[in-house]
């Protein structure tokens, strides 16, 4: 819903007479700002086409000041919106100081669009980020991914969000419009004159960047007014490193649909739920029960959190307010919630196992660097190899009895099996890209690995941990009957002067071979030749290709 400068004055007004304004959340420490009067909710801009132009400006956030802040386009916030199943490319152009790679969260892309820090781009220049849109409908989200820089670009604002959108969510008619509700959520850090900065110290590099205040959209001390009926918010945790405690002010319960990778087969409903950063929420909330000008604030409890490392300024567990709803007369939209929401694949019968130990590593005289399996990260590193498109369980362990690690797996969607610590939690049921390792717990999960093959990365989302060190690189290797002329130990990076590969197969002898780029799009084609003769790939750009043999779709990856 927009709303008209005399809507939202009313609005304000209504917001000063409940006693809400200041809208100060709950929690020790927080400094009374310059302006805090409520701001109207602003649905993200949708990307229409063009360059993404990344740039670091001064900007406003709250009123009558202004601070240094990322932006996409000179927005609060961009959103892409992709059909499953569609091809999509979009450049973006880097008008930073500094090199950047963009990781796309949840979404099964080709290694080279992945956004690995090895494939950051320089200031100045221009990226197309072009894949085939291979996941369901679900909420998916952009974020910096730059080597060592990735906690403080997202925090500042390098990220955005993404809506993938299919048939088989369009036959549940949830919904939509005006009453489907996007909410990127971050919490920081601002002083008295409503300023935000980056200024980690040694405490917060252990424990994670968190802030006094709650973003939503970019913007401040959010309201929106809602029609008496159904609505779908749709929440993503932007936050470095706060874990949240999400519940409405006046215990309004809620029905959970969808998790980070989309539907859950059934709902759950709830009257609070956790979010840790990076996972992504689906939840449906009915407001006819709000009287006009009735406020119900979305907000993050207060929780009792482990002890942390040298105590937070504003530490995990404490009370915030992140954003207000307020009733009208006006009817809204009427909805059941099926008790099937959809089937999920079922995991197979997994014997291969991986244990990752996740510890804050004391070393002499380099205080407490995270680690998994007792190695921090190192960008030339390859830590192990994979095989496309097959399962295994991955077991996280956390040795740390005072420290959450958030867990995410670039490019895959896992299931949760089990926690040690307990039962699973609702939100842990349906497909997943991250998961909260709670202190002392060992979560284990089944993912089926990419069918693209090359790098990729696996680590904790707690930004100032990754960028600390608890990352690793893998391989995913993909047997596809191509053989390098020149191959390397990995056979994922051919060697920079090997001009050919070399394909066995009778089927030459028919249909020769056609090779794709990542958008579909024909680049070569060679009709009936000898099998074991060489194919040139010299005049192909660097980039990952699909080769077709007969009846065989194979992967090339041309590096140079």
């Amino acid at each position: 819903m927009k709303h008209t400068r005399r809507q939202f004055l009313v609005h304000s007004a209504v917001v000063t007479a409940w006693g809400l304004a200041p809208s100060l959340p709950l929690g020790a420490n927080i400094p009374l700002l310059l302006d805090e009067s409520p701001t109207a909710y602003r649905f993200p801009t949708l990307y229409n086409g063009g360059d993404v132009e990344v740039a670091q400006k001064n900007v406003p956030v709250w009123p009558e000041t202004t601070t240094d802040r990322i932006v996409l386009n000179s927005l609060p916030l961009l959103a892409f919106e992709f059909e499953k199943g569609s091809s999509v490319s979009i450049p973006i152009r880097n008008q930073l100081t500094s090199p950047i790679s963009i990781h796309w969260h949840g979404l099964d892309v080709p290694s080279a669009m992945d956004g690995h820090p090895k494939d950051a781009f320089s200031a100045g220049s221009t990226k197309e980020y072009a894949f085939a849109v291979r996941n369901r409908a679900g909420l998916y989200f952009f974020h910096s991914h730059s080597h060592m820089a990735t906690a403080r670009e997202v925090y500042m604002g390098l990220m955005g969000l993404v809506i993938v959108r299919d048939q088989e969510e369009r036959q549940l008619s949830l919904p939509s419009g005006e009453y489907e509700l996007p909410l990127v959520i971050q919490d920081v850090r601002v002083d008295a004159a409503g300023k935000v900065a980056y200024s980690p110290t040694m405490n917060d590099m252990m424990n994670g960047w968190m802030g006094n205040r709650v973003l939503v959209n970019g913007t401040p001390n959010t309201i929106h007014s809602v029609k008496r009926g159904a609505y779908r918010l749709r929440i993503v945790n932007a936050s470095n490193a706060r874990v949240y405690k999400l519940q409405f002010s006046n215990a309004l319960p809620f029905t959970i649909i969808g998790t980070d990778g989309g539907l859950l087969e059934e709902p759950a409903v709830v009257t609070s739920v956790q979010l840790a950063p990076a996972e992504r929420l689906d939840i449906l909330v009915d407001f006819s029960t709000l009287a006009q000008g009735e406020i119900v604030r979305l907000i993050s409890a207060p929780y009792t959190s482990p002890v942390e490392m040298m105590s937070p300024l504003y530490p995990q567990g404490i009370a915030l307010d992140i954003m207000s709803f307020i009733g009208s007369v006006e009817q809204g939209i009427q909805y059941s919630v099926p008790a099937k929401l959809c089937t999920l694949p079922t995991v197979p019968e997994v014997t291969t196992t991986r244990t990752f130990a996740l510890a804050m590593s004391r070393g002499m005289g380099m205080g407490v660097r995270p680690t998994i399996n007792g190695k921090t990260y190192d960008i030339d590193r390859v830590d192990f190899q994979v095989t496309g498109g097959t399962y295994e369980i991955w077991q996280f362990q956390n040795q740390e009895n005072a420290m959450s690690h958030p867990m995410h797996i670039h490019g895959r969607q896992f299931r949760v099996l089990s926690r040690s610590n307990g039962a699973l939690l609702p939100t842990d049921k349906g497909l997943k890209d991250t998961v909260l390792v709670g202190p002392s717990e060992t979560v284990r999960v089944a993912v089926q690995h990419s069918e693209y093959p090359g790098l990729f990365l696996f680590h904790c989302h707690n930004l100032e941990h990754e960028d600390e060190g608890m990352m690793q690189n893998y391989t995913v290797f993909v047997p596809t009957g191509i053989e390098e002329r020149e191959p390397t130990d990995t056979m994922l990076y051919p060697n920079p002067t090997a001009d050919s590969f070399v394909v066995q197969s009778q089927a030459l002898e028919h249909g020769g071979v056609t090779i794709y780029d990542s958008m579909g799009r024909l680049v070569k084609q060679l009709h009936s030749m000898v099998p074991g003769s060489p194919i040139s790939v010299a005049d192909l750009p660097s980039a990952t290709y699909r080769v077709q043999v007969g009846n065989m779709d194979l992967t090339l990856i041309v590096r140079r």
